[in-house]
């Protein structure tokens, strides 16, 4: 595959596109605005997906290809954290079942167990785009794969595959790696929540959509002129938004704040207190049923 990026005047990660389908309210902050995040506001889903890629990546520095593959042996070379142990326990078990196929195809571990490269940064300042590669490894047939590390398989992969196209690109377009691995046309995933491994070529639609979008976030950039051109995506992990404070505090910003559930029995509590407030909402008022034979205007067909 033959593609060329225009030089773009923002600058393009994965974690940029993951962010403006996210919420186009926590891009405007995190990128555009650049709001100082509220250290206070804890998010544990992403502290576990750090730890993880963390221990991941030195668990091949400290593996001994000579021992016998064993989950418990394995298994030590992880840490111990009881809100993610069953995550080491999965990855340590997958590991030894990839190191027993190698094993028996005969292999070498070293060629085929061993990353080819591991946590890679990976800039290309002449086309403002970056990005850290998790890993790169040879597959059985001998082309190589690039890998990221996510929490859970998705149910549609439209955008995990605009995210690994990404990672395709600028892998094929930096020398260090290109010249040394390439060419790379193979993305994957590893599930550490599910324990699931998935593999699959990069189609040339795919590489496109990725270019759509970066040129959509390009221009919105460009088009969009005040923070309500901005959207939020309001769900239940809004209150894990490192942005939460500046939407409270920040006059300028005029954001409408998120009700807590505290907020809301507050509320309800209060409104429970006027006369005449009802408890409950009204039910709606029942649709008149239909009958044959002419009434209310419909007929049984013949």
């Amino acid at each position: 595959m033959s593609y060329k990026s225009k030089v773009r005047d923002f600058p393009m990660r994965k974690s940029t596109m993951q962010s403006f389908a996210y919420c186009q309210r926590y891009f405007y902050f995190q990128f555009i605005a650049k709001v100082e995040q509220d250290k206070s506001v804890r998010m544990p889903l992403a502290e576990q997906g750090t730890d993880f890629h963390e221990a991941s990546s030195t668990f091949y520095d400290k593996v001994k290809l000579w021992k016998e593959p064993e989950v418990e042996y394995y298994r030590t070379l992880l840490p111990y954290d009881t809100a993610i142990d069953d995550c080491y326990d999965k990855f340590a078990k997958f590991e030894v079942n990839r190191m027993q196929q190698i094993l028996d195809l005969n292999f070498e571990p070293k060629e085929y167990f061993m990353p080819l490269a591991n946590e890679v940064f990976v800039e290309l300042p002449e086309q403002n785009m970056f990005g850290t590669i998790d890993r790169v490894w040879k597959s059985y047939s001998g082309y190589p794969i690039i890998q990221d590390v996510k929490p859970r398989n998705r149910k549609s992969r439209t955008s995990l595959r605009r995210e690994l196209a990404f990672y395709i690109y600028i892998s094929n377009e930096y020398p260090p790696l290109a010249d040394k691995f390439g060419p790379f046309e193979h993305f994957s995933g590893y599930f550490y929540r599910d324990g699931e491994f998935w593999v699959e070529k990069c189609k040339k639609r795919t590489m496109n959509a990725m270019f759509g979008w970066l040129d959509k976030i390009d221009y919105e950039i460009v088009t969009r002129n005040h923070i309500d051109d901005w959207p939020r995506n309001t769900y239940a992990l809004c209150m894990g938004c490192p942005f939460r404070t500046p939407w409270y505090l920040e006059s300028e910003f005029k954001m409408p704040e998120i009700p807590t559930l505290k907020k809301i029995r507050l509320r309800d509590e209060k409104l429970q207190q006027v006369e005449g407030w009802e408890t409950e909402r009204p039910k709606p008022a029942k649709q008149p049923t239909k009958k044959p034979d002419g009434e209310n205007g419909w007929k049984r067909s013949k």
